[in-house]
């Protein structure tokens, strides 16, 4: 989106003080102030509501599922979207979009319905193992369809350490994958392959240089 440039401020095209925990979620709001489309949806819905951040949320047509809602409505309680640049938004509107993005993967898989892990330990009336999969399979057909799902009980020590846990889980799941519990020779690690310079920091700065003239 076209700017005036007698309007910008350092804050609009210089990223190099952005802290590094706020890169990503600062990424995610520069680059909707450039979106017609955000721009335009966050203003009519702000306009339905009367600038108030509670009561229902609507973003029309263009939206279509809650993910996007979620972090459309993050980047518009933010602070005076579009016009305000990132670096001038207060801590507290910051951390907002910052612990939505943390744990929007997590609210996806749950939206979209793709729940890898299902643990359940009070479900009224499953007293048994199949009385409880005769429930999961009203509440989550889809899933029940994939053949894919397993039951069982567990037990588990919580006062384990959690490394423990997970390495423990992880044996169960290659034993449900038709594999030894353990694998030996362990697999080796693959060194982590150089990726260069490619930033968060790096993507603002273009943006920053394309606003200038």
């Amino acid at each position: 989106m076209k700017r005036d440039i007698r309007k910008l401020t350092v804050a609009d095209y210089d990223f190099s003080t952005v802290k590094k925990e706020e890169l990503n979620a600062c990424w995610w709001y520069e680059y909707a102030r450039e979106s017609r489309a955000a721009i335009r949806v966050i203003a009519a819905e702000k306009k339905e509501r009367g600038n108030k951040l509670e009561g229902h949320i609507n973003f029309g047509p263009l939206v279509r599922n809650d993910v996007l809602t979620m972090l459309l409505h993050a980047i518009s309680s933010a602070g005076d979207f579009p016009n305000a640049s990132w670096q001038v938004l207060p801590d507290d509107k910051k951390k907002l979009l910052i612990k939505v993005l943390f744990a929007l993967d997590e609210f996806a898989r749950y939206s979209l319905k793709i729940l890898p892990l299902v643990l359940s330990t009070e479900d009224p009336g499953s007293t048994t193992l199949e009385a409880w999969k005769e429930k999961f399979q009203k509440d989550h057909p889809l899933l029940m369809q994939s053949g894919q799902m397993q039951f069982g009980f567990y037990a588990m020590n919580i006062a384990a350490p959690q490394p423990l846990l997970i390495k423990e889980f992880s044996g169960q799941l290659r034993i449900f994958h038709g594999k030894p519990k353990l694998e030996y020779p362990p697999a080796p690690k693959a060194a982590p392959k150089p990726t260069g310079r490619k930033t968060k920091r790096d993507e603002l700065n273009a943006l920053g240089a394309l606003r200038l003239p």
